[in-house]
């Protein structure tokens, strides 16, 4: 599409400057203008750009049509694509195209700075600077221009001296110089790496191409980077023919033309895995080789193929860096490649069952255990419901633990009955390794992470693959030892915790027993398991319920019981006691007495029943509940002995002794008998209280009145030395008015007469006062010493008027209350001493002969009445009681 100018367009072009011009006419010639020159296109002709792209040509403006030369100065070179025929470029003025080799391409050293040919593009590349790193991918183009063009091929040696030359200019053996190679031929489409170790600087000639890198869009696209490998980093080179190369540092890594290196997660580096002690690698031999090195165990062992190994740094003769190889493959289990020790603490334990045997052994810590994956596996003991309540009472988690296991065991058809893999469990649940490592991944690096749900099962972190490039087989087992870091409560080995004052019987499929006493932890073994004891609860024990458990309390252990027996009179009693049972021995012998009787609780009862039944039958009620304490605990312990404690009763089968029982309660059977006893218990105490209180009375009267006494005898002392004090005072008065008299009577005569005189009827009112309140205060004396007299009197017959009440009825009486043993007897004193009977001031005499008439108690008791005379009053008071 022309362009349309409103007027004539003209142009100066510089010395460095083209345009195409077009005409428009039927001929449709290009030809090329090359300053220095004026433009001055004319009606029939166009200028036009050249788009090496879409390989077309364009109208445009005249000044947008002015192109510049491309450039290529020393040290760089032209990539000329389509060059003409007979090799030459447009010259100055105006020049007609002329014809071009299409298709092919030309490498111009520089420095060169031409115009082009219409349909020529141009493409000026610096030369190649290589690094020792660094390298150039070259292809052959046209192997006939290659041969002919070689001479004017640009490079520099890396370890060429000045002036040094290169001899013979021979196509093959250069290249192999500048490879490292062998070269065998330059055929079209051949490809070389010339790496930077052995050329600094490099131009290819016509006829070979450096191949750019499709990744790169810069500048630096035609100069690739080696793989600098350092100590313990290795690369794989992946070749057309699948032949692979493992490259191990520390070096820099050239490819070949015809292979890559692998590339995984963006890094064609990976650093060779460490193993040690703890740390493991499985892998499987696919190719026979001879190990020089001793890499994977003792130098210069052969390997067929076939044969898996388990690389570890067990010991200082093996490599503690797995360095891989293409004869070595890789063996993971759903994505696990690297195996890890676990942790096993002290007092844990986990379980390993031999994959070629089926045998299980127990490993107990501490420990690091770290299994070989190719013949162990590392195993969870499934517990069922009843064996979880035995040996981990209240613990709900165990228990919902292994009901997850048995749940897992049974959609797991490899597994072995009563065992589920660890890998098997935490794939069940999701917290296993998923991820598949491809058929093109090898193991480089860790990634170990932790992960918290493991961890609160007791796998304290997952086992990642070691993730790069290389071969692995991929194998969907049922196990893959995990990485366990944690030291806290994993469920691999069933633990027992035994505390103070317990013992546990473990019995394994063989018929071997032991007994483990606390405290302590006990680990048990894959084929062992605890006795269950079967104990009777209730009061009384019996048969119908039962206590499960497998933890035998050997100290202070207690038994409650009720014992029904009867007494010598024939008399139903209920004994509640608490026995303390003590297991004795040390021996493994005695101890296993301990778990000969699977209900000892039965055992113990039922024998004390029997002794303490025996006992009371030689014993009347009344007897016996004055008395059960001890009566009881003799029978059971043996008679108190003074300074000596009780022997206790042995029992040789299990090997237990009672020595201690407390008698918490007494009932009755006949709840009658039980009345009149309480009630017989009930005066005698309240006859008891009356003459304490008595006692107390008289001792609280005695005390008063020698109280009064001594008040009384105060208060005479009191006045009697208050008199003496107004004697001392009337005195003091009297030797005081003396001398003021004689002084007085010195001046006044008749005064001192009248003074003395005074003092004188003073002197006499006084003494007759004094005289009188002497008197008063001994009358005063006699009368209260006269009341004194007469209340001891009183006192002193009351108290005799008590006692000889209380003598009255001694004799007579105690004869009466021996007649009434008889039931019959019993019966009617009982209904007749009610509170009625004493109405109106009956003795008890009076009550009684009116019972019995003239029966021969009713005249003992008329004789009794008559004989007490007054006492009967007496008796009457008392009776009530």
């Amino acid at each position: 599409m022309a362009v349309e100018r409103t007027g004539k367009d003209t142009a100066v072009l510089a010395r460095n400057q083209f345009f195409y011009l077009r005409n428009r006419t039927d001929t449709g010639i290009v030809k090329t203008v090359v300053g220095p020159a004026v433009a001055d296109p004319n009606q029939q002709e166009e200028p036009i750009v050249w788009d090496a792209t879409t390989r077309t040509f364009r109208s445009a403006a005249l000044l947008e049509a002015i192109q510049t030369f491309p450039e290529a100065r020393k040290g760089a070179y032209v990539r000329l694509l389509n060059p003409a025929v007979d090799g030459k470029q447009p010259g100055r003025g105006s020049t007609n195209e002329p014809d071009l080799l299409v298709g092919r391409e030309v490498n111009i050293h520089g420095p060169w700075s031409q115009a082009l040919h219409p349909g020529q593009s141009a493409e000026v590349i610096p030369g190649h600077l290589l690094q020792r790193n660094q390298f150039v991918l070259v292809e052959v183009t046209d192997e006939e221009a290659l041969r002919k063009a070689w001479a004017d091929v640009v490079f520099k040696k890396v370890d060429a001296k000045d002036g040094e030359q290169s001899g013979e200019r021979n196509i093959l053996t250069e290249l192999a110089d500048l490879t490292g190679e062998e070269v065998t031929d330059v055929a079209e489409g051949r490809r070389f790496v010339i790496p930077g170790t052995k050329v600094s600087f490099f131009m290819p000639p016509t006829g070979m191409r450096v191949v750019s890198d499709d990744t790169k869009t810069d500048r630096s696209r035609y100069v690739r980077d080696a793989n600098t490998l350092e100590s313990q980093e290795y690369a794989i080179l992946a070749d057309q023919s699948g032949q692979k190369d493992y490259r191990y540092g520390p070096m820099v890594a050239f490819p070949r033309p015809t292979a890559k290196f692998q590339e995984y997660k963006g890094s064609k580096v990976f650093r060779m895995p460490e193993v040690n002690k703890l740390q493991g690698i499985y892998v499987a031999v696919v190719a026979p080789f001879v190990d020089e090195g001793g890499d994977y165990g003792d130098e210069g062992v052969a390997y067929e193929a076939g044969q898996e190994l388990f690389i570890t740094g067990s010991s200082e003769t093996k490599t503690r860096i797995f360095r891989p190889r293409p004869e070595l493959h890789l063996v993971t289990y759903n994505g696990v490649s690297k195996h890890f020790a676990t942790a096993i603490p002290k007092g844990d334990g986990r379980y390993v069952m031999k994959r070629h045997e089926g045998d299980v052994v127990t490993v107990k810590g501490p420990k690091m255990l770290l299994p070989d994956p190719r013949t162990e596996v590392i195993a969870r003991r499934v517990l069922t419901d009843k064996q979880c309540e035995l040996w981990y009472p209240g613990n709900q988690a165990v228990l919902a633990f292994n009901r997850a296991l048995r749940a897992v065991e049974q959609r797991e058809p490899t597994t072995r009955a009563g065992v589920v893999s660890e890998e098997s469990f935490l794939r069940s649940a999701g917290k296993g390794p998923t991820r598949t490592v491809q058929a093109a991944t090898f193991s480089a690096s860790l990634e170990a992470s932790e992960d918290s749900s493991l961890r609160a099962m007791g796998v304290g972190a997952t086992n990642q693959p070691i993730e790069a490039v290389g071969d692995s087989i991929e194998r969907a087992g049922t196990y893959t030892q995990p990485r366990t870091v944690q030291l806290g409560e994993s469920w691999g080995v069933p633990k027992i915790d035994i505390h103070v004052g317990y013992a546990i019987c473990v019995t394994d499929t063989d018929g071997n027993r032991r007994v483990e006493v606390g405290p302590q932890r006990v680990l048990l073994a894959f084929n062992e398991v605890l006795q269950v004891l079967m104990l009777s609860t209730g009061k009384p024990k019996t048969t119908d319920t039962f206590y499960p458990t497998v933890f035998l309390q050997v100290g202070a252990n207690k038994v409650s019981d009720i014992i029904a027996a009867e007494t010598s009179d024939h008399v139903l009693v209920n004994v509640k006691v608490s026995m303390r049972l003590d297991f004795e021995g040390s021996t493994p012998d005695e101890r296993m007495r301990w778990f000969a009787a699977e209900n000892y609780v039965k055992l113990v009862c039922d024998h004390v029943r029997s002794v303490v039944k025996g006992a009371l039958r030689k014993h009347t009620v009344e007897a016996f509940h004055a008395e059960a304490e001890d009566i009881v605990r003799s029978a059971i312990l043996g008679a108190k002995v003074e300074g000596t404690p009780r022997t206790g009763m042995k029992f040789e089968t299990i090997g237990a002794r009672i020595v201690d029982v407390d008698v918490l309660g007494i009932e009755l059977g006949n709840k009658q008998i039980a009345a009149l006893l309480q009630s017989a218990q009930q005066r005698t105490v309240e006859r008891a209280l009356s003459l304490r209180e008595a006692s107390a009375q008289l001792d609280a009267d005695k005390r008063t009145e020698v109280l009064e006494r001594e008040r009384a005898s105060t208060l005479a002392e009191t006045e009697a030395h208050a008199a003496a004090l107004a004697a001392d005072a009337l005195e003091r008065r009297m030797t005081t008015a003396a001398a003021e008299a004689q002084a007085e009577q010195a001046r006044f005569g008749y005064q001192a007469q009248a003074a003395q005189a005074r003092e004188a009827v003073a002197d006499i009112g006084a003494t007759a006062q004094l005289a009188r309140e002497l008197n008063e205060a001994d009358q005063q004396l006699s009368i209260d010493g006269a009341r004194q007299t007469l209340a001891l009197a009183g006192l002193s017959a009351e108290t005799t008027s008590i006692v000889d009440r209380f003598k009255a009825g001694q004799g007579t009486l105690a004869d009466a209350l021996l007649a009434l043993r008889d039931a019959s007897i019993q019966e009617k004193v009982a209904q007749a001493l009610g509170p009625a009977a004493f109405i109106g001031g009956k003795t008890l005499p009076d009550v009684l002969q009116s019972i019995f008439g003239s029966d021969p108690l009713g005249k003992i008791f008329a004789q009794v009445g008559k004989g007490n005379g007054t006492n009967g009053h007496a008796v009457s008071a008392a009776a009530p009681a």
